[in-house]
């Protein structure tokens, strides 16, 4: 299969030059004067941004490491990695379905959202493992905090569960558990 090519989505400040050049052609063809962009809609100049430099530490890099060593490692036997994010689906008749990954749910009460990794191990007990970028010590917001929930309720389900921020981190915690 060929791969897609994906168009680059415009910028706002393109789409608001666009769509007055647009209105200006349509009132000089009718004789009026063309409209004025209103202060409101002025914006700032744009910024440049310097490309991202995968230097290891970036948590995409970490899981797929992760991901890597896991699935060729002797305790374990399945390895999933879980999406975040929305997609959207759309039927025949053009109805719209939004499909969200990595949802907060509650249990008991308390607010969790799912870790990016799941494994079954070969004695049959759950791994999950929420990787982080290198560098992260303990939870800081939110996601984190609801992140760090479900870690808790794994543990307390008699599976196992940690963060990690390396390879080394999930062998160094692999090698503690008995199969």
């Amino acid at each position: 299969m060929a791969a897609r090519r994906i168009a680059k989505r415009e910028d706002l400040r393109d789409t608001i030059a666009r769509n007055m050049r647009i209105l200006g052609a349509l009132a000089k063809s009718a004789g009026k004067p063309a409209p004025e962009l209103q202060r409101s809609l002025v914006m700032k100049a744009k910024r440049t941004m310097a490309p991202r430099v995968d230097d290891g530490t970036y948590e995409a890099t970490i899981q797929r490491d992760i991901i890597a060593m896991l699935r060729k490692h002797p305790k374990v036997s399945i390895v999933e990695r879980h999406n975040s994010g929305t997609a959207m689906e759309q039927d025949a008749e053009g109805n719209k379905r939004f499909i969200a990954y990595n949802t907060v749910f509650k249990v008991g009460g308390v607010r969790m959202r799912k870790s990016d990794i799941d494994c079954q191990l070969i004695n049959g007990k759950r791994l999950c493992i929420e990787v982080k970028r290198t560098g992260w010590t303990h939870p800081r917001n939110q996601r984190e905090i609801e992140q760090e929930n479900y870690i808790k309720h794994v543990l307390d389900s008699t599976a196992y569960a940690m963060f990690a921020s390396s390879v080394a981190q999930v062998k160094e915690y692999l090698e503690g558990i008995t199969v």
